[in-house]
């Protein structure tokens, strides 16, 4: 009888073991890399309310020869940020997106590629487009791993524009998929 105790004591000690482990998730630590699909947005405070629009992409226009600057766009529905990285700040081929996390990098009124440059413009809710004079993000994290629709970033934005209430500053955070051309 002994036997057969500790042997159905072990079996269910194992169970448990197994259970809670398979059920037990490591809690997140700082700058580790979410699961799960990114939903790329930006969301802004917009009259004490947060507005959500949807992003599609943050394309990086690189730069093969010379010292000019990596340029950038950041599009959605409604969206269009232009500029170009600070001196010295380059991705670059090999896709190096750490170098921008902690970066204050300025949004221009007008920029992006080099040879098909763009307005920056914000389209809210209630107020249509509205043209961009300037502002700035900074990546605070590369989230999670590149994948064929790019590399996903997040961090914190400030963007000002023209409005009919004279010039106001929008601040927020943004998750994009960021992907290299040149």
């Amino acid at each position: 009888m002994a036997i057969n105790l500790r042997v159905t004591t072990s079996a269910f000690l194992a169970i448990v073991c197994a259970v809670l482990t398979a059920s037990c998730r490591k809690a997140q630590e700082p700058g580790e890399k979410e699961a799960g699909p990114v939903v790329p947005k930006l969301a802004l405070v917009v009259d004490s309310k947060t507005v959500e629009l949807p992003l599609e992409v943050m394309d990086v226009f690189l730069v093969k020869r010379g010292d000019a600057p990596e340029a950038f766009e950041i599009r959605g529905n409604g969206v269009m940020l232009a500029g170009s990285f600070p001196s010295g700040v380059k991705v670059d081929y090999g896709e190096h997106w750490e170098v921008l996390v902690g970066k204050t990098i300025a949004i221009s009124s007008k920029g992006g590629e080099h040879y098909n440059e763009k307005n920056s413009e914000l389209t809210l809710p209630g107020q249509g487009a509205l043209p961009v004079i300037g502002g700035s993000f900074v990546v605070e994290q590369v989230t999670g791993e590149t994948t064929e629709k790019g590399a996903p970033l997040k961090g914190t934005i400030q963007v000002k524009c023209k409005t009919s209430k004279g010039e106001q500053t929008f601040r927020g955070t943004f998750i994009v998929l960021a992907k290299t051309w040149g």
